[in-house]
């Protein structure tokens, strides 16, 4: 558990594109289960506001997580994902502790 490694993203989707933003984001959690090292890639709509997204993702260390950006599937999701975002904030954090971790 010390070396889990943790995202969140928050996205807000350019206006017109909330749908084609979660498609791609659904896609990128379906390719997940390929990628070693990712235990978690969870899709998030708030309920309060469609456009705003969150997305958690939980990694057996931070150089899984950075091993997995430089896949070329990874690669062409950011791209076709990029210019739908109005809006990206986010952190990392290293997991202490909780149920399921």
């Amino acid at each position: 558990m010390k070396n889990n490694f943790t995202v969140i993203g928050k996205l807000e989707a350019v206006e017109g594109k909330t749908e084609e933003l979660k498609d791609i984001l659904l896609k990128a959690g379906e390719s997940m289960e390929k990628v070693e090292g990712c235990k978690l890639y969870s899709v998030n709509v708030s309920k309060d506001d469609d456009h705003l997204i969150c997305i958690m993702e939980i990694w057996q260390d931070e150089k899984a997580h950075r091993s997995s950006l430089q896949l070329d599937f990874i690669q062409e999701l950011i791209a076709k994902g990029r210019p739908l975002i109005r809006k990206m904030e986010g952190d990392r954090y290293r997991i202490v502790g909780g149920k399921g971790v």
